[in-house]
């Protein structure tokens, strides 16, 4: 069973409306798979709002958190991540940037409920499960509708487990000429290119609207911040470099509705 096969069948099972989104102009892909369209879905499952989408390898989930948690699992990425992955189930956790930044809060994977939930989700090396930017994302292969709703409920079961308060100290901090984007920030600053693409695909015209209104005249001035920083960003550069990818695909994404 294919991605888009899955995603629809789910469509009828759960009767959601599917939305099919071309996530970038041709004009704007920078990757093959950019340039195939995909069928979106967007239900409510164990109490939370999900969306699940299909790419042209993967099934992509997300859902919206409020944690002071911010992690990748199976997805080894040294400029965003500590070097040392914690191994809970058999693979790596990395948490994102410096225990100063986002938070290291490692004491939390040592929780037996949440060691057992990663456990029986038994991510395959290809798979992914991150929470960054107050959203939580899985990607898995495609399977057959019960097997990927059982996998669906394991990866929800963990996020239930996500501390729920976030710190202002667990933010990214931006340079104080920034400090007016930071609502922005906590919103579109999605370092995931799927999950950006279709937080952009899935927003309503005055969101993007005002988003890229508030970002797009400031573009210069955010390039030129990034043009003089030395890797690894920290975590406020990292914020302002996925906000500025956003207002990129929010521009994109008016002109294809005007079209």
């Amino acid at each position: 069973m294919t991605s888009d096969d899955l995603v629809l069948e789910l469509a009828v099972r759960l009767r959601a409306k599917v939305r099919a989104i071309q996530p970038w102009p041709a004009s704007a892909a920078t990757r093959p798979d950019q340039l195939k369209p995909r069928n979106t879905i967007g239900f409510v499952r164990r109490g939370q709002s999900v969306s699940v989408g299909s790419t042209e390898w993967w099934v992509s989930v997300s859902t919206q958190v409020r944690t002071s948690i911010a992690f990748a699992a199976n997805q080894p990425s040294p400029q965003y991540l500590m070097d040392v992955p914690v191994s809970v189930a058999g693979f790596g956790v990395q948490f994102y940037s410096r225990s100063d930044g986002w938070g290291v809060p490692s004491d939390w994977l040592k929780g037996n409920e949440v060691r057992e939930g990663f456990a029986s989700l038994a991510l395959r090396p290809s798979e992914t499960f991150r929470v960054a930017s107050n959203v939580a994302s899985l990607k898995v292969e495609p399977s057959l509708p019960d097997a990927f709703l059982s996998r669906l409920d394991e990866f929800l079961e963990i996020v239930d487990l996500l501390p729920t308060t976030l710190r202002a100290a667990d933010r990214p901090v931006l340079p104080d000429a920034f400090g007016g984007l930071q609502v922005l920030v906590d919103r579109w600053a999605l370092t995931d290119d799927d999950e950006r693409t279709q937080a952009v695909a899935e927003a309503d015209r005055d969101a993007l609207a005002a988003m890229t209104g508030a970002v797009n005249p400031r573009l210069g001035e955010i390039n030129r911040y990034l043009d003089s920083l030395a890797e690894p960003f920290p975590d406020g550069a990292i914020a302002l470099q996925s906000l500025a990818e956003a207002a990129a695909e929010a521009i994109g994404e008016l002109e294809r509705r005007s079209n």
